[in-house]
């Protein structure tokens, strides 16, 4: 009886079992990519929210700027500097308390053609009890009762940078005070106001404030003698 030799043939590698799993190096490697993949999405959310909240930031500002701007501008086109709320020639002074300095004043007085007043001031950084919050100070007020009493114009989280806000009125002199010693007025100019403003709001997750600066000059239109 002859025997029968079997020949065994391995088995490829593609047919062999292959339910062992991942190995660890492999893991690891998924792990890695998805860690990359998570920290890259959380950076592209933080931008975006940044973005977002420095977007919003700005927005507020303008709009604040916007409302200030176009109420001080109106008052003094249709009106007049109030030159009786600085020094008078008598060297008496209003209730602005100030003479009108070359280099800018932080008060601004006006009056209509009905001669109703109202001033606008910067307020200091501190014991500005009339601004919305602490978080808002300075602020810019505003009064209609000769400065009895203030009120914020800017918003809440809104406030202005003092060192770079100021009132820049010109003449310093009065223009409609008929001087009797000379029979001359102490001025002939126009009055004009240049008006710098710089707003300043903080934006949450961004470490610098968003700012908003202004420079405008308006004229008065009124120039009666």
């Amino acid at each position: 009886m002859e025997k029968t030799t079997e020949q065994t043939h391995p088995t490829p590698p593609s047919l062999r079992d292959n339910t062992g799993g991942f190995t660890f190096i492999e893991m690891l490697l998924v792990l890695f990519i998805f860690v990359i993949l998570v920290i890259t999405a959380s950076d592209i959310f933080n931008r975006t929210q940044r973005t977002q909240a420095r977007a919003t930031g700005l927005q507020r500002l303008q709009d604040d700027m916007r409302y200030v701007v176009t109420k001080i501008t109106n008052d003094i086109r249709t009106g007049s500097v109030d030159y009786d709320c600085y020094k008078r020639p008598d060297n008496s002074l209003g209730y602005c308390n100030v003479e009108i300095f070359a280099n800018g004043n932080t008060i601004l007085a006006l009056k209509d053609a009905r001669n109703r007043k109202r001033a606008y001031r910067i307020s200091s950084a501190v014991g500005a009890n009339e601004c919305v919050d602490d978080a808002s100070k300075p602020c810019l007020l505003v009064s209609d009762n000769d400065g009895q009493t203030w009120q914020s114009m800017t918003s809440k989280s809104v406030r202005l940078d003092a060192a770079k806000s100021m009132f820049f009125i010109r003449p310093d002199k009065n223009p409609f005070y008929l001087d009797p010693a000379t029979n001359a007025y102490l001025s002939n100019e126009q009055p004009r106001v240049h008006i710098r403003l710089e707003l300043l709001s903080d934006v949450r997750g961004v470490s610098e404030s968003a700012r908003l600066p202004l420079q405008t000059t308006v004229v008065s239109r009124e120039y009666k003698r």
